[in-house]
């Protein structure tokens, strides 16, 4: 069998044969990737939740499971699976499932890009999210819902969602076939969010209920794998403010001389000892420019560079 697969501009176009006894694979991922250990194996090819921090999911290795083309021989696909199958202990259904990873970013940028490959039968929820911090252990704010699927028990999203094309033989196609139904797209989805933040945390969360062993199949539960994350933008784009002033400050007369702050509050650039919007629009004014006046230009770090961290300090002491 012959696969040919074209993954956005930046991927590789390779044309690949696959044997019946191996899973298929498609082109890597590019060096940009934020997550560590994508395709959930290790040196060697075998399956491994390396980098990711976890409660419950474990991992599957079927033939028609994806792996990327730096696998060679008898190789088999690896995902992360979550299934009745999973619990040593028994069966525990209507409980949730999570997986994570938390990545260091570039804070001044606003552009987020994701995608994964799953499969999914019975579920009573199935929900990728993105979660931005200032700190590497939170607290985190959710920044993108990238899908939350839930199929109730009497619905198998693998096999019904897509019309049931990829139901015979070995079925490969159900990774492509799931995941352009339900994230719309094969290409990394983007998302563009208001504040930049320096972690980001990438969550997936799976519930499965009990199977009903009246239906034609009793499976629960889902895959995934080939896990994407980057953000773009950098210093090019204007951070923008989460909170506006409720009334857009109107200067009366500009001072021939910045006023040399009388105190040392944070975020305050003009040292009139108040936060607030003509703070901002001298750190606007600044941005990207490198200073030795400190926080008269709206480099309140005094790191000699006016950037999306000043930016932060300005917002977090806005008001005050």
């Amino acid at each position: 069998m012959s696969r040919l697969y074209n993954f956005l501009g930046f991927f590789i176009v390779s044309l690949i044969t696959v044997t019946s006894a191996g899973a298929f694979q498609y082109a890597s991922l590019p060096s940009d990737n934020l997550i560590q250990n994508a395709w959930f194996r290790n040196a060697s090819c075998q399956y491994s939740n390396a980098n990711w921090q976890t409660n419950l999911w474990g991992g599957g290795s079927k033939t028609q499971d994806p792996t990327d083309v730096n696998c060679n021989g008898n190789w088999t696909g690896f995902a992360a699976r979550w299934a009745d199958q999973n619990q040593n202990g028994g069966f525990t259904p209507n409980t949730n499932a999570l997986l994570w990873q938390v990545v260091l970013a570039n804070s001044a940028s606003k552009t987020l890009h994701f995608h994964s490959l799953i499969v999914g039968h019975r579920v009573n929820q199935y929900k990728a999210e993105i979660y931005g911090s200032s700190s590497s252990n939170g607290p985190w704010t959710s920044v993108w819902k990238v899908f939350d699927i839930s199929c109730p028990v009497n619905k198998d999203c693998m096999n019904e969602a897509p019309n049931g094309v990829c139901n015979t033989g070995n079925r490969e196609c159900l990774w492509d076939e799931v995941t352009e139904y339900y994230l719309g797209s094969l290409s990394p989805l983007t998302h563009t969010i208001l504040q930049g933040y320096p972690y980001y945390k990438v969550e997936f969360l799976l519930n499965y209920p009990n199977p009903d062993p009246n239906l034609a199949t009793g499976d629960v539960g889902g895959k995934l794998a080939r896990v994407y994350f980057k953000v773009s933008g950098g210093s090019s784009l204007s951070p923008t403010p989460i909170k506006t002033p409720t009334k857009t400050p109107t200067p009366i007369k500009s001072p021939t001389k910045t006023p040399t702050p009388s105190t040392s509050k944070p975020g305050d650039a003009n040292g009139d000892n108040l936060v607030n919007g003509a703070d901002y629009l001298i750190w606007l004014q600044n941005y990207g420019a490198s200073t030795s006046l400190g926080p008269k230009a709206g480099d309140f770090n005094i790191s000699g560079k006016v950037d999306g961290a000043d930016y932060l300090i300005w917002l977090q002491n806005y008001g005050t």
